[in-house]
């Protein structure tokens, strides 16, 4: 399988394929303070990637930020791409959070809704560990990445079997 990857100019160069999905990625949509809690899920403008494993007794899902960005040589093609910490004052969510307003992710394929805040940066070599190859392949080599931190709002409904 080819591989994107990141280049000086902050863009993605592909050899020959220009996949977008990353590989256990969430895609949905970001609900800022001034939004309703459920908007309509018609295109996802953002996606997190949670840790290959996550605590099972942590609530909180340990995600990567990702944001789309263009293909080389390729004017309408993109990719999910890890967040560096170099370009929080880019994207409306993270000018958000870095003012300190709630901010929240609603998830496309099962609608749920989680509240958002930072958790720690994570140096870029530890992304492969956390995240896999891809991710680590997806993400700048000289700035940290952006980690979040989800906590569910609408847990799913666990029915016991009687």
């Amino acid at each position: 399988m080819e591989t994107l990857h990141p280049r000086s100019d902050h863009l993605i160069s592909e050899r020959s394929d220009s996949r977008r999905h990353l590989e256990g990625a969430i895609e949905g949509v970001w609900v800022g303070p001034h939004h309703d809690d459920h908007r309509p899920l018609a295109q996802p403008d953002g996606a997190v990637l949670p840790r290959l494993t996550q605590n099972s007794n942590e609530r909180d899902l340990r995600c990567l930020d990702l944001v789309p960005m263009p293909i080389v040589g390729s004017p309408t093609d993109w990719a999910w791409c890890v967040l560096s910490t170099a370009a929080t004052g880019t994207y409306g969510h993270t000018i958000g959070l870095d003012r300190g307003d709630p901010w929240r992710f609603q998830a496309t394929d099962t609608q749920l809704l989680y509240d958002v805040s930072y958790d720690q940066e994570l140096p870029p070599d530890r992304i492969a560990k956390l995240y896999g190859r891809t991710a680590a392949e997806r993400a700048r080599t000289d700035r940290p990445a952006v980690q979040l931190r989800l906590t569910p709002v609408n847990p799913p409904i666990v029915v016991e079997k009687k």
